[in-house]
C-alpha cells in the first residue's frame, strides 16, 4: 500500500483514487516491488504472504473474479462515494470535486492496459515458484 513516509503511515485517503486503491501508478507500485522482489530472491514466509494478498485481495476485489467483467483488473479499490459510505466517511480536508476523485463507477473500468502488467507479475512470481513453495 501507498505509504506517507512524513506521517509514517499507509496512506488510507487520498482524492486522487490510485494513490490509496492499490492500482495503477500509485498504489501498485509498493506491493510490486515486494513482488518482483520474489522472482529473484525467493523467500518461503514472503512468498506465502504474496499468496495470502493475491487470496485476499487481488482475486474478487482488484481483479473480477466473474460476471462480464471476470479477469478484468478495476483501477482502483478507493474512490470517492458518499452516498454509499457513512457520514464523515471521507476527509474533510481534500477536494474531492476533481476528475481524480473517482467514483466507483470510474474505479471499477477495466479500460486501461497499463493496470494488468502488476497483477500479472504477482501471478507470474507464484506460478515460478509454486513448486519451491510445495516443497519447503
Amino acid at each position: 500500500m501507498t505509504y506517507d513516509r512524513e506521517l509514517n503511515q499507509i496512506v488510507m485517503q487520498d482524492n486522487r483514487a490510485w494513490i490509496a486503491g492499490l492500482s495503477d501508478e500509485g498504489g501498485a507500485g509498493s506491493w510490486l516491488a515486494a513482488v518482483m522482489k520474489e522472482s529473484v530472491q525467493p523467500n518461503k514466509d514472503e512468498l506465502e504472504k504474496v499468496q495470502q494478498f493475491v487470496d485476499g485481495v487481488v482475486w474478487g476485489r482488484l481483479q473480477f473474479s466473474d460476471g462480464p467483467k471476470q479477469y478484468g483488473i478495476r483501477k482502483s479499490l478507493f474512490y470517492y462515494q458518499p452516498d454509499e459510505m457513512p457520514p464523515n466517511y471521507y476527509r474533510s480536508d481534500f477536494d474531492w470535486k476533481t476528475w481524480t476523485s473517482w467514483n466507483k463507477q470510474a474505479s471499477e473500468a477495466v479500460d486501461r492496459s497499463f493496470d494488468y502488467p502488476h497483477v500479472a507479475a504477482a501471478y507470474w512470481v507464484l506460478y515460478r515458484w509454486h513448486a519451491i513453495i510445495r516443497d519447503w
